[in-house]
């Protein structure tokens, strides 16, 4: 691995360490919880930021195969919060922004 790529590669994984640590403390934390949660749904999307600039080649072939999958888990989360199969009965609130049917579409991104 190149020295820039290694370089990259440990301060992503210092940003992604302290972002989680971050999130979980302002989450858990009564006086800053209802405003980490406006950071779920950017924490997420920074998150595949940072992994897609790890990957080598954005050919056809990958991006049909990260669509599908992230089509996939968008309806098998529809399925569960409109039956309750799979994971039982729950639903979403707001801080993963906005819904299609009750469900967020950023959900096929985790």
């Amino acid at each position: 691995m190149k020295k820039t790529q290694t370089l990259q590669y440990q301060l992503s994984l210092v940003l992604l360490i302290m972002m989680h640590i971050a999130g979980v403390i302002g989450l858990h934390w009564h006086i800053t919880h209802f405003y980490f949660q406006y950071l779920i749904g950017f924490n997420l999307i920074l998150t595949n930021i940072i992994l897609f600039s790890f990957h080598q080649s954005f050919e056809k072939k990958f991006i049909i195969s990260f669509l599908l999958i992230a089509f996939l888990g968008f309806l098998i989360e529809l399925l569960g919060v409109h039956t309750g199969v799979i994971f039982g009965k729950y639903q979403y609130e707001w801080a993963l922004g906005f819904k299609i049917a009750e469900v967020p579409l950023l959900i096929g991104l985790n």
